[in-house]
């Protein structure tokens, strides 16, 4: 009984330091509180009332034994059973070998038969997916699956995004509809961290200069910051006037183990090591639109149960980026400074079309490339958002 009373007491003392570390997140980061903690669950039918005709969404829940797909569209929900887990884990083990070391047969197979067991069949006028992943999925680019009966890539016939909860989806705001956007550019190009062997990045120079050319040219502001001048110190001093692209062409590396020592490399300075980290982009303010991480793994992180993927792009989004670009795996300079040209370019001249359609349209010009047709090349980058 004595026993009984100690524990007692031990539980109401843990429920108090709990509330009132929520109380102090909501006084002192109301923006992660109102993510976190502040966000009404989404219902079906709300989702259906925000979504398109031409809109299904895709979200997974993965169990110790089984697979479930929630199939939503605009009238219709549809719930269905796939095979054990382990079957899903042998085939995205083997995709993911299949990219590192491109293998193009073993990656025709393995995608065909992820395909098989993740898509659903859908009306023939649905033609843009909202990903909701679970587990090991959020690591998976759906684009590059393959119908094996059509032999061609899920990119061919769909738009796709992705999303960390239905909820967030519910909450995420529209695309911002400015009439003269404003995008801030940011490439180190060398590296100088002591404590990590960085290759320098001669193609994000380039990228980011026909980047603000683009921009220019469509009488837009382009704001650049090469070299030095890319520093840590720079990105957490953004003045007030609000970008609604933020692009960092640089090295990222994800710490899957401890999130927070994930981070993303600029030039250092006096109070400044050049490395942002997870733990760090939590505490900026930064209104964007759309922040474009041109590097590599940015899209990794932690899998954490009832979180989803723990990493950059999650913090990101705690800071206010409302739509994310990120990479799954190590991508080469030229064929990214491609991709993000073509993306840039097409969004400019087609801003009613959306993000989605924009890199969509990017990652077809790359496939349809004598250089870069493998998905090795336009699979990692992937949209969280709109």
């Amino acid at each position: 009984e004595k026993d009984n009373e100690v524990l007692k007491e031990l539980l109401f003392t843990y429920q108090l330091s709990y509330r009132n570390y929520i109380e102090n997140l909501e006084k002192e980061y109301p923006e992660y509180y109102k993510l976190k903690y502040d966000s009404k669950i989404a219902s079906i039918p709300e989702l259906q009332a925000q979504i398109s005709d031409n809109t299904a969404i895709l979200s997974y829940f993965l169990g110790d034994e089984e697979t479930f797909l929630f199939s939503i569209t605009q009238d219709k929900v549809l719930v269905s059973r796939r095979p054990s887990s382990g079957k899903l884990e042998r085939l995205l083990k083997g995709f993911s070998n299949a990219i590192r070391f491109k293998m193009e047969t073993a990656l025709t197979s393995t995608s065909a038969d992820l395909r098989d067991l993740l898509i659903p069949s859908l009306p023939s006028k649905i033609n843009q997916l909202v990903i909701i992943p679970d587990g090991p999925l959020g690591k998976l680019p759906f684009e590059a699956l393959i119908s094996k009966k059509e032999n061609r890539f899920l990119l061919q016939n769909y738009r796709v995004s992705y999303d960390y909860s239905a909820t967030l989806l519910l909450n995420r705001k529209k695309e911002d509809e400015t009439e003269s956007p404003q995008i801030l550019l940011m490439a180190p190009v060398e590296f100088d961290n002591q404590d990590v062997n960085l290759g320098s990045l001669p193609g994000t120079r380039e990228e980011i200069e026909e980047i603000a050319l683009l921009f220019r040219g469509n009488n837009h502001k382009a704001a650049l910051k090469i070299g030095p001048a890319a520093s840590e110190s720079n990105l957490k001093n953004i003045p007030p006037e609000p970008y609604q692209f933020l692009h960092l062409a640089t090295h990222g590396v994800v710490n899957e183990f401890s999130p927070a020592l994930s981070r993303i490399f600029l030039t250092g300075g006096e109070d400044e090591d050049g490395s942002l980290y997870t733990g760090e982009i939590y505490n900026l303010k930064i209104d964007a639109d759309l922040v474009t991480l041109s590097a590599c793994e940015t899209g990794l992180g932690k899998e954490s149960k009832g979180e989803g993927i723990v990493g950059l792009s999650r913090a990101l989004q705690y800071a206010g980026a409302n739509n994310i670009i990120v990479s799954l795996w190590q991508v080469g300079d030229q064929s990214t400074s491609d991709l993000m040209i073509e993306f840039y370019k097409y969004y400019l001249h087609n801003t009613h079309h959306g993000y989605n359609t924009a890199l969509r349209q990017a990652k077809l010009s790359l496939l349809n490339s004598q250089s870069y047709q493998s998905p090795y090349y336009w699979a990692p980058f992937i949209l969280v958002g709109r």
